[in-house]
Parts: C-alpha cells; sequence; structure tokens
C-alpha cells in the first residue's frame, strides 16, 4: 500500500530544482512511496506528468526564510508549506516534508494540521 507525504518543493535555500532532485532519488529507492508536490505550476506540473507517483498541488505563494513565521502563515493562505499542512488534515498525505522556514512549518503543522491531545506545545 502507497504512502503519499506532501513535499514543499518551495521551502528550500537552494532552487526548487534541488528539492525535486530529492524527490527523484526517493521515488527510485522506495516503491511504495508517492509524493504530492506543493509549489509554483511550472516546477511541480512538468514533474509530476513525468511520474507516475507524483502528483502536483499547485500554490501560488512561497513563505521566505526571513518572514515572521505566524504572519506569514496566516496571510500566505496559498503558500506551499501551508497547503502541504492542508493535505495531510485532509487525509491526502500521511506527513510532509520540507526544507524551507523551520518557524513557518512548525506554525503551518500546528495551524494546519493540529496537535495530538494532551499536548500544549510541539517540540
Amino acid at each position: 500500500m502507497p504512502t503519499t507525504v506532501c513535499v514543499d518543493v518551495m521551502g528550500s535555500d537552494q532552487s526548487p530544482e534541488v528539492v525535486l532532485a530529492g524527490v527523484a532519488q526517493a521515488l527510485e529507492k522506495d516503491p511504495e512511496l508517492e509524493v504530492l508536490l506543493a509549489g509554483a505550476d511550472e516546477f511541480v506540473t512538468p514533474f509530476a506528468e513525468k511520474n507516475v507517483r507524483a502528483h502536483a498541488l499547485v500554490t501560488t505563494e512561497v513563505i521566505g526564510m526571513d518572514e515572521h513565521p505566524a504572519d506569514a502563515v496566516r496571510q500566505k493562505k496559498d503558500a506551499s508549506i501551508v497547503r502541504a499542512a492542508a493535505a495531510v488534515r485532509a487525509g491526502k498525505a500521511a506527513g510532509l516534508f520540507s526544507a524551507g522556514s523551520t518557524g513557518a512549518v512548525l506554525t503551518a503543522a500546528t495551524f494546519g494540521i493540529g496537535r495530538i491531545r494532551g499536548i500544549k506545545r510541539p517540540a
């Protein structure tokens, strides 16, 4: 049974192509892996068209490393990391991966996915 992970293609100190190269390696190594690629159409759609186990989740916004995490997550509803967290909450992916702003990832996951009952503050 395949496992789907949502990947924030736009979240990296490098280019989206670097993230996609990593996704290609992961798909090659794990035949049970499927990926939902959150990011700009110009990057995610061509990759998904060439890879049967990759699916595009087109977004129009990116949260930069220098932005205030909570403010950016609240304001940029179509940011790749915000949409990735929403995909997990909706059951479209079992988890998410992002090499973007740690604060934005933590905030998007907390707001978008939620906390485990009894946990007040995520680690």
